[in-house]
């Protein structure tokens, strides 16, 4: 049976997550790696109280890299860094209906090297491809070293939005060996997307890898994790308008249960 390999995302990934990257300090200058009831938990404490040693951290932007990397190198832990991008068919194609077909890519540096790469990669989507949102086209993926992993997400990839998006229809074309991740958080819809991702990758020859996105800390967070994206969408709890929320399992707790 394959391992699930969780991935977490921080609260620098902006109304996706509310796990933080802090370490606090004791009146000697020690670190402290604890986890309070209602208090913000950070990855840090859950990695060092549970005792992992690898972690998958892909967030929507550079800003948390150097917390993570500073803090994780502290508690011995390898730190694999990605990041989180939309994808288009065309950067110069900068008006709503270009829009149609955008999804989300995960982009994760193999090496030092491709650290590196990956942080000019971001650069360029966050300047000159911007629309919106750091973003980059298929063209520009298939440029990208072999120091970068491409992965494609479970939810917002292309297969879930081809298979679940009215209007929406791309099937790009990779110049190497991408990796297909498959999810499972008992919302209603999962069942197609794997479908749709097995029957592709079987045809084209692709590797899948079972994943689990981690947002919050204990199932139970998941009422604070909506009142972050509320907020986030200046939206109210009495009409929150958010998708993908009729499932409390984005929790490190879940993916202790099905690891």
């Amino acid at each position: 049976m394959q391992e699930t390999v969780p991935i977490f995302s921080s609260h620098y990934s902006i109304g996706r997550s509310i796990l933080t990257l802090d370490v606090e300090t004791n009146e000697k200058g020690e670190n402290i790696y604890e986890i309070k009831n209602n208090h913000p938990v950070s990855i840090i404490s859950i990695v060092k109280i549970h005792n992992l040693k690898q972690i998958f951290l892909i967030d929507s932007s550079f800003s948390g890299f150097s917390e993570a990397y500073r803090n994780l190198t502290a508690t011995d832990v390898q730190l694999i860094y990605g990041i989180k991008l939309h994808i288009c068919e065309d950067i110069n194609d900068k008006s709503d209906k270009g829009r149609v077909n955008d999804s989300k890519i995960y982009l994760i540096a193999r090496n030092k090297d491709g650290l590196k790469e990956l942080m000019k990669t971001y650069s360029r989507a966050a300047t000159d491809s911007f629309y919106y949102y750091p973003r980059l086209d298929w063209n520009q993926l298939n440029k990208i070293s072999e120091n970068i992993v491409i992965w494609i997400p479970f939810y917002d990839g292309f297969i879930h939005n081809n298979l679940l998006k009215y209007g929406v229809s791309i099937i790009p074309k990779f110049n190497r060996m991408p990796k297909f991740c498959i999810e499972r958080h008992d919302l209603p819809f999962d069942d197609i997307i794997k479908e749709g991702i097995i029957n592709y990758c079987n045809e084209m020859s692709y590797e899948t890898i079972n994943t689990h996105q981690i947002y919050y800390y204990k199932d139970d967070d998941a009422r604070a994790m909506q009142v972050a994206r509320c907020i986030n969408n200046r939206s109210t709890l009495n009409k929150p308008n958010l998708s993908h929320f009729s499932s409390d399992s984005f929790s490190f707790e879940s993916w202790g249960k099905s690891s």
